[in-house]
């Protein structure tokens, strides 16, 4: 494994011949969450790239900022940098994880990447919202941009999505408190790039092969919405219900969901 840090972003590679993989992570979370699929995936024969995208774990930015737009400048950096060091090896695999996930399906619309792997991906942020939220979130925005202006200080809410809320076990929540891979402060600059994430649309214009998985207990992303995603997909395509998970699948993971990924690469191998 070699760590690498590029423009002030931070990844670590695996060497490997069968194809690479760009793993991305969700939102206000970092690479821990993908657990131990990068050594996995490599061992396969893999090369494997995981990274903390702009603002999360170890690269640099700004602070719970979130948007699909940074996530996919971020993967062309890193693609860019792969293959002027020779290491890109064909085909490239986007996997990624809830907003990681509506980042994989946004990438593969523009036409970047061979396949992707979507797991639990959200057909918008408004669609996961509750009710007081709906109403409550533009009125903190207006708030917060005023608190700003008059500071000169960037304005936070806490997350409401915690590491209970991501496992049905409980010793697996605390395995991954244990690890501190989230965050819980959104930066209020990230709410219209989030209100204006609409998976479905760019699901309609990927033509490219596309695993999506759906935990089956997801408290997060509502299930139905992430087979909405996949039934908006328009290239070639596979679902895959992951029975007993909650919204964090890969460290829950008993080696189906692992397996069928794989499978779903080998398949495209050829």
């Amino acid at each position: 494994m070699q760590e690498i840090i590029v423009d002030g972003l931070y990844g670590r590679y695996y060497p490997g011949s069968k194809g690479t993989i760009i793993m991305v992570h969700g939102l206000l979370s970092s690479m821990g969450e993908f657990y131990d699929y990068p050594e996995k995936f490599s061992n396969e024969g893999y090369a494997v790239l995981i990274i903390d995208l702009e603002g999360h774990g170890r690269s640099g930015g700004k602070r719970g900022f979130e948007s699909v737009e940074k996530n996919i400048e971020n993967i062309k950096r890193w693609i860019e940098y792969l293959k002027k060091n020779g290491m890109l090896k064909k085909p490239l695999i986007l996997l990624g994880h809830s907003l990681g996930a509506a980042t994989v399906i946004y990438a593969l619309a523009e036409g970047i990447g061979d396949l992707g792997v979507a797991i639990a991906p959200p057909s918008s942020i408004k669609e996961e919202l509750k009710a007081g939220e709906r109403i409550m979130l533009p009125l903190i925005y207006q708030i917060g941009k005023l608190k700003e202006k008059l500071t000169g200080k960037d304005f936070y809410i806490k997350y409401r999505v915690d590491y209970n809320s991501l496992f049905e076990n409980p010793e697996n929540a605390k395995k991954a408190r244990e690890m501190g891979y989230l965050d819980n402060k959104l930066w209020m600059g990230s709410y219209k790039p989030l209100m204006s994430l609409d998976t479905i649309s760019k699901a309609r214009k990927v033509n490219k092969p596309c695993l999506v998985i759906s935990p089956e207990k997801d408290k997060v992303v509502k299930p139905e919405n992430e087979k909405r995603v996949y039934d908006a997909l328009g290239g070639e395509k596979e679902f895959y219900l992951a029975k007993g998970y909650g919204h964090s699948i890969m460290i829950e993971d008993h080696g189906d969901v692992f397996a069928k990924i794989l499978e779903f690469l080998e398949k495209q191998r050829g």
